[in-house]
């Protein structure tokens, strides 16, 4: 058999039959092939509609999916699927003529490291009311849902992209990098998808693959699945192996934004507000945010020819932009039922003490201690990996402020807030993999997420190095040195060789120069406290750690090229 066709549904009566009927239709070898579809237990009229159709076509299979998800939908299609390739297609689409040929001719036709092949699809909507209309175009532009190529451009040819909707895949993928993540709901796709790019893989886009996607017909529909969208972005902690975009983030930061305005417009005042906080300027992003609403709602009011467009539309792109933000804010916390503290250390730490931990000291033993009981307060309250991530994130916005207003005013208070928040960063970092354990992600030492809160600081310090100096040509040196070494350091180990172990004292052991011990306990009270206290003096020792630190950062893209060359050659 050429192809399986796997067809997901819950309560589909509006749309499976168009679907199933634009399949069969406009698939010439139809009969060669499979089409199954796996019901989540549809409780509207969908079941009959299908049941009607498989007396006509037989190769027209159903089965049942008790998990009622997605992604178990179609890892129980792939089971029981009999074709060399399987086509995952949704039932709120209908699809071009040829659709099924062209996407395996794309894949036969393709190199064999592409797995999966799709194309680009239009938004539309079953419903001929303007403010549908206003939400599908909205959902095909780019200020609506950003750079997702197969939604917003049809590009001249085959095109590699990083996902792409209703994909065809070859069989063997499946057996190579396993079935979908059914922890990964709604994101199931997205999540394979990366998967199949960091096994080495490609993903191809061509624009001879067509399908029209029928979106949300109301406002109603559209918060909810917004809402529903922004609230997987940051429900878990993914650490490495997220596989979201920037873009996946911008509503939850504009939404934050929005939020921190409400105080500002009651009052503005602080410690900050005579020197450093001007609210005319805060208040720019949201001129900003409006001016592209009414120029791509504007647009698109010309691209249709039809100017009561423009209102719907700038509402659409506001409530697809704030009820996604405000899932997202929801999704970083957690509402299940909580496990008692003998549960939580069970599952979130191997020892049965801190102490058990020979190759650490006793004074981050005792820290460790203290940490896994905070963690536990936090879950217990139901905040999540990814909140405390990005509180210690934002922590270290006012941390610096407080260091460099210590400086200019000469407050030594100042400076002692600004070592107090610092050391507070530094302690979520304890706690956040704990709470990251819990939310039973396969979690490593060295993700991404989990080391945020030190690099954060480390790139910050030696930024607050050249800001310090005073000069413009210093912090630009130091700019480049914190985005080489955050960039660089994390791949030591990968792209340098092990016989030059003196690479790894300098830049990688426990003690090493770009270490946080050194960058938080020796240089930032040192540079501090010598600016602080010795004026021109300390201003000139900052130079000099600047210099030290852009030579080192110069010195690490060399050797880590070279390796990388050596080991090519290999």
């Amino acid at each position: 058999m050429k192809a399986s066709i796997l067809i997901p549904v819950l309560n589909e009566e509006n749309f499976i039959e168009n679907c199933l009927l634009s399949i069969i239709s406009k698939t010439r070898d139809i009969s060669e092939m499979e089409i199954i579809i796996i019901d989540g237990g549809s409780e509207d009229n969908t079941l009959a509609i299908i049941q009607n159709l498989m007396r006509q076509y037989p190769y027209i299979k159903l089965l049942h999916n008790p998990k009622k998800i997605t992604p178990s939908a179609l890892n129980i299609g792939i089971k029981h699927a009999k074709g060399k390739y399987i086509v995952r297609l949704d039932a709120h689409a209908e699809y071009s003529d040829n659709y099924i040929e062209n996407s395996i001719l794309a894949l036969e036709s393709a190199d064999q490291c592409v797995m999966n092949v799709g194309g680009p699809i239009n938004t539309s909507s079953n419903n001929s009311s303007v403010f549908a209309k206003a939400i599908s175009l909205c959902l095909s532009s780019i200020f609506g849902v950003g750079n997702s190529k197969f939604r917003t451009t049809v590009p001249n040819k085959p095109i590699m992209v990083e996902t792409v909707p209703f994909g065809c895949f070859r069989r063997e993928i499946f057996d190579e990098i396993g079935l979908f993540n059914e922890r990964e709901p709604r994101n199931e796709d997205l999540e394979f998808n990366r998967r199949i790019i960091n096994s080495g893989y490609k993903i191809l886009l061509d624009p001879k693959i067509r399908s029209t996607y029928f979106s949300r017909a109301d406002f109603k529909s559209l918060i909810l699945q917004q809402f529903d969208n922004g609230k997987i972005v940051t429900n878990k902690f993914r650490g490495r192996g997220s596989f979201h975009n920037i873009r996946h983030f911008i509503p939850l930061i504009f939404v934050v934004y929005l939020i921190s305005l409400i105080p500002l417009s009651l009052k503005t005042s602080g410690i900050f507000a005579s020197k450093l906080l001007d609210i005319s300027l805060y208040l720019y992003p949201v001129l900003f945010y409006l001016f592209l609403s009414l120029y791509f709602s504007f647009s698109i009011s010309m691209k249709i020819k039809n100017p009561r467009l423009l209102l719907p539309a700038m509402l659409s792109f506001t409530l697809i932009h704030l009820s996604y933000g405000i899932g997202s804010i929801v999704g970083l916390f957690r509402y299940e039922k909580k496990k008692s503290f003998s549960e939580f250390i069970q599952i979130v730490f191997p020892y049965k003490t801190t102490f058990e931990r020979k190759q650490f000291g006793f004074f981050t033993n005792l820290i460790k201690y203290f940490s896994l009981r905070f963690a536990y307060m936090l879950y217990s309250i139901g905040i999540s990996a990814n909140l405390l991530t990005i509180f210690s994130v934002l922590l270290t916005i006012p941390c610096f402020l407080l260091l460099y207003e210590g400086i200019l005013i000469k407050s030594f208070a100042f400076l002692l807030y600004g070592y107090l928040l610092i050391g507070l960063i530094l302690f979520i970092d304890f706690v956040d993999g704990s709470l990251a354990r819990i939310d039973k992600y396969d979690y490593a030492a060295g993700d991404a997420l989990d080391n945020l809160p030190p690099d954060i600081v480390r790139i910050g310090s030696i930024l607050f190095f050249g800001v310090v100096t005073f000069d413009n040509f210093y912090m630009l040196l130091a700019f480049i040195s914190s985005v080489v070494i955050s960039y660089y350091l994390p791949a030591t180990l990968e792209n340098i060789q092990e016989k030059r172990k003196w690479i790894h004292t300098i830049y990688a052991s426990r003690m090493a120069i770009t270490g946080l011990r050194i960058i938080s306990l020796l240089l930032m009270p040192m540079i501090t406290l010598s600016v602080f206290f010795l004026d021109e003096l300390g201003i000139l020792l900052s130079k000099l750690v600047v210099l030290v630190y852009f030579l080192l950062s110069c010195l690490w893209v060399i050797f880590t090229l070279e390796d990388k060359k050596i080991r090519r050659q290999k």
